[in-house]
């Protein structure tokens, strides 16, 4: 997602499907943490929707729906976070962006523990961030964790809702 795509956003009617794919490398300096205070700003109910997988810095816009849906076969990935490293680095530059990474691995842990706290409860959100995977494909635990708050809505479920919209 990028800036343009989001203020952008906010002039797309609101029964008007989006489909925007995060491409960030790392959640190195809030890029991710931008796009889910945005989200979370605007006047209006957010539905994000999983219809595949989202994982990552993505998470953390996902999370910013207030009603968040998945496809049945999406899946779920929170990894350790990263920072891309530019060329040599001194010591004093690999201190500043180990500093940095961890005020983003601690927001990014807040905004997790906030929007899905039963996810939060059954992972130590610190040491996931920093050392461990965990990957949810099972769609009950989706609903378990608290990273889904809809039920899925069928294809045909959703085409009959959009017409009603725009009607």
């Amino acid at each position: 997602m990028t800036i343009y795509e989001i203020q952008n956003a906010q002039k797309t009617p609101i029964w008007k499907q989006r489909i925007i794919e995060c491409k960030f490398r790392s959640t190195v300096g809030g890029k991710v943490i931008l796009p889910y205070n945005y989200l979370k700003t605007l006047p209006y109910i957010v539905h994000t929707r999983n219809i595949g997988y989202v994982e990552s810095a993505a998470i953390l816009p996902f999370l910013a729906g207030r009603i968040r849906s998945a496809e049945p076969m999406s899946k779920f990935t929170f990894h350790p976070a990263s920072i891309p490293a530019d060329g040599d680095l001194s010591y004093a530059k690999l201190e500043e962006k180990s500093r940095i990474l961890d005020t983003d691995i601690a927001a990014y842990a807040a905004i997790v523990e906030k929007e899905a706290p039963a996810f939060a409860k059954e992972h130590d959100l610190l040491h996931l961030l920093r050392y461990e995977t965990v990957i949810l494909t099972k769609f009950e635990d989706f609903f378990r964790t608290g990273i889904l708050s809809a039920p899925p809505k069928s294809t045909a479920e959703s085409e009959t809702n959009k017409a009603k919209i725009t009607e």
